[in-house]
């Protein structure tokens, strides 16, 4: 359906019609007075003269003007790894994380980093979903009227949204289980349903799948599908696919300049930003795709909890000056201990 833009000129001065600012907000001029008129006013077609051209006072605009996306100082302690940020041009970015990320983060322990300060930065809530393509093996299941498979996943904690495979029989019903092997807080291994549902297939169903969606993300890297076929025939199951919930982070940035992601911290929560209150300006703006290039070596923790001290020479130093001082504490309290007198013969005369 066409749309026309109506407006009042008297046809003296030259117009120009300009698009394509695809940060612009919809005009808001005040024009409810003049509804009635324009509605009853004979209307002249007006006729473009010339094919587009490019503006010649076009400039760049900064996105989100007046904020400038750095947050408070970073303290690296604590932080287990991190990858460098590729930026293609400045502006507002876009960087989905990959597997290697999601495996090693819990909830929001994910830092923006460049020059020592954080970048702040909001998930975009239009996710990505990613599919993969499991290493799966029939196994010998403990109970004849089981078939069971493994899953093998490339990582483990992975955001799992969907399981589903294939079956080309066309009339069955069968009860399906997927779980995995995952240790308590003693280290035993236990079962963890994931997921559970009842598949039925008749003649008239178009779709040939199951799909399972885990309550729960997985904690290990091997998923376990168990099939109850009673006293049916086992199924032929192929085609197995894993999907995985990849989120994206949107942030300013105008270089690339020593800008990195840091993660695998569990002690740390959920970010804070005030980039939070300009949300909609943030996700309605042109974004650039950015991309983490390969993780680096993890990075040694500092604690002096971790037990590590320093290597080297330092180290000698420090380990000596450490040993020497438990040795003057040991003879600092044994001079402090009461002396001890030793027992008289009750046969000797005083």
């Amino acid at each position: 359906m066409p749309n026309f833009a109506v407006f009042r000129s008297s046809g003296e001065q030259e117009l120009r019609f300009l698009f394509g600012n695809p940060i612009a907000r919809r005009p808001d001029y005040e024009l409810e007075a003049f509804n009635d008129l324009l509605g009853g006013t004979v209307k002249t077609p007006v006729v473009v003269s010339t094919p587009p051209t490019q503006n010649p006072d076009y400039l760049p605009a900064e996105p989100l003007p007046g904020f400038a996306g750095t947050a408070a100082p970073f303290d690296a302690r604590g932080w287990g790894s991190r990858k460098r940020i590729r930026v293609r041009q400045p502006g507002i970015q876009s960087l989905e994380l990959d597997l290697e990320v999601l495996s090693q983060i819990s909830s929001g322990d994910l830092r923006v980093v460049q020059q020592g300060k954080q970048l702040a930065y909001l998930s975009d809530p239009e996710w990505t979903v990613r599919e993969l393509k499991p290493q799966v093996s029939r196994l010998e299941a403990k109970e004849p009227s089981l078939s069971l498979w493994s899953l093998q996943l490339p990582k483990s904690r992975l955001p799992i949204l969907n399981v589903h495979c294939r079956a080309p029989e066309e009339v069955f019903q069968r009860k399906a289980l997927l779980y995995e092997m995952a240790e308590d807080r003693r280290g035993s291994r236990e079962r963890r349903v994931l997921a559970s549902s009842v598949w039925r297939r008749l003649r008239s169903d178009q779709s040939r799948r199951l799909w399972l969606s885990p309550g729960g993300y997985p904690k290990s890297d091997v998923l376990f599908l168990e099939i109850g076929n009673a006293d049916n025939p086992a199924l032929r199951l192929d085609d197995f696919r894993v999907q995985v919930r990849v989120p994206r982070l949107v942030f300013k940035a105008l270089s690339g300049e020593d800008l990195w992601l840091y993660y695998g911290n569990r002690r740390a929560g959920p970010p804070q930003y005030d980039i939070r209150l300009i949300a909609s300006e943030l996700f309605e703006s042109p974004k650039n795709p950015a991309e983490l290039e390969e993780e680096e070596e993890p990075l040694r923790p500092s604690h002096w909890w971790t037990g590590e001290g320093p290597s080297g020479v330092p180290g000698i130093v420090f380990w000596g000056a450490l040993g020497l001082g438990v040795v003057l504490l040991l003879y600092v309290i044994a001079r402090l201990l009461p002396g001890t007198d030793s027992p008289r013969d009750p046969q000797t005369p005083t």
